[in-house]
């Protein structure tokens, strides 16, 4: 019998040592059933996949999260997506958004009992559902009373999908495709597809790059820099049944059975496992992340939290000035011979500023501002600085940028 209430949180603190970086987990969150988990804003939604429950944690303090509220939809949660005070689910029984403005005091706004299936993505007031053989899209831009705005029959089966601008990449049951949403999103076509020997799942999209889960293997990356070319480049097994991915600073965390593994991307020609954790008697389904913690709903356990020593993460109020995907990008950042080089490209003359934290989030200061046009590169002394990884975040005219840099 699936027990529908809160179970309890049990404290961790174990170190596990890996080949590479190292997982700490800091506590657990008992659920019977969890399957899907989102966080957002010092919070940790955890949603079980049979019951219908969704519990939120507050995340003050990372080695007790404190349970905070429960909410009983009754349903198949299959996939979610946070999107400022609303969290839209999918289900085996179609649309539902949560209102969680209140995270104490959680309420549905909408329910469309029709079309389910598998994951959900939502982006510029529009929900995308992938629901088996078709992809249907609302209109949310009012998320308590949203709109069918058009409901697509596919010829794969959808188990993953991201979207970038009007392109929906996905997983699927003997491909990894790529569709075009028309500009009035009343329908979309398959412009791109590279053929796969096994069922690809859960996939994370960022920049050029698509990592997606193979069942039974691991990790695929695709090249989809043309969207209507997408090309594998590389693939790694790992530990476990692969099942959902999580992307973050050249790392790919991997929901494998049994077992978190962390895959090292920084080459992406040449991916590596680089850790890998090991949770006996679980099955682990989803995973995400905020700030430096990791999150994996466990479905036979409930909720992990972890972090790992070798993701130099970006601190939790930095998280929405990450650098934009390649298609909008003006900016590049590296660093040699004691400067840190910024490239840049502007239609108009702009005002730039160069800013530099540390790992924790410290601003070191200001250490480059003017004003620039056409393209070109600034440069910003870094002699004095200690070794180490650091984030450069550059205001160039209205937009921000956040970016890596590791000072050898």
């Amino acid at each position: 019998m699936k027990n529908k209430g809160l179970l309890g949180v049990v404290i961790l603190l174990s170190v596990m040592m890996l080949s590479g970086g190292t997982f700490t987990s800091h506590s657990t969150y008992s659920l019977s059933d969890a399957f899907v988990v989102s966080a957002a804003d010092g919070y940790v939604y955890i949603m079980g996949e049979s019951s219908g429950l969704i519990s939120a944690l507050s995340l003050a303090d990372l080695d007790s999260p404190a349970y905070v509220s429960q909410l009983d939809i009754d349903r198949n949660i299959r996939g979610s997506f946070i999107e400022g005070d609303y969290i839209y689910l999918n289900g085996f029984d179609g649309l539902q958004i949560i209102d969680i403005s209140d995270p104490a005091n959680m309420s549905t706004a909408y329910t469309d009992w029709g079309s389910g299936g598998e994951d959900i993505y939502v982006q510029d007031g529009y929900a995308y559902l992938a629901c088996s053989n078709c992809l249907t899209i609302y209109d949310v831009s009012v998320a308590d009373s949203p709109s069918l705005a058009s409901s697509s029959y596919l010829s794969n089966t959808l188990y993953g999908i991201e979207v970038r601008d009007s392109f929906i990449f996905a997983g699927c049951n003997n491909a990894f495709n790529v569709y075009k949403v028309s500009a009035d999103h009343s329908s979309v076509s398959l412009i791109g597809s590279a053929s796969s020997a096994i069922a690809l799942c859960g996939l994370a999209v960022s920049g050029d790059y698509a990592y997606v889960t193979g069942m039974g293997y691991g990790l695929f990356i695709y090249d989809i820099s043309d969207p209507s070319t997408p090309t594998l480049i590389s693939a790694v097994s790992a530990d476990g049944w692969a099942y959902e991915a999580y992307y973050r600073n050249n790392f790919v965390y991997l929901a494998a059975e049994s077992y978190l593994s962390a895959i090292d991307v920084t080459d992406r020609y040449n991916p590596v496992q680089s850790g890998s954790y090991a949770m006996p008697s679980c099955y682990a389904y989803d995973v995400s992340g905020y700030g430096a913690d990791v999150f994996v709903a466990a479905y036979s356990s409930g909720l992990r939290t972890l972090t790992y020593s070798d993701d130099a993460y970006l601190p939790n109020d930095m998280a929405k000035a990450v650098t934009k995907e390649s298609d909008a990008k003006r900016i590049s950042v590296e660093y040699a011979s004691g400067k840190i080089v910024i490239d840049y490209t502007v239609k108009n003359n702009s005002d730039i500023s160069v800013s530099l934290y540390d790992c924790s989030g410290r601003d070191l200061g200001v250490i480059y501002s003017g004003s620039v046009s056409g393209s070109g590169k600034v440069e910003a002394e870094a002699g004095g600085i200690n070794k180490g990884t650091y984030f450069v975040k550059t205001k160039l005219g209205s937009d921000t940028y956040t970016e890596k840099v590791t000072l050898i």
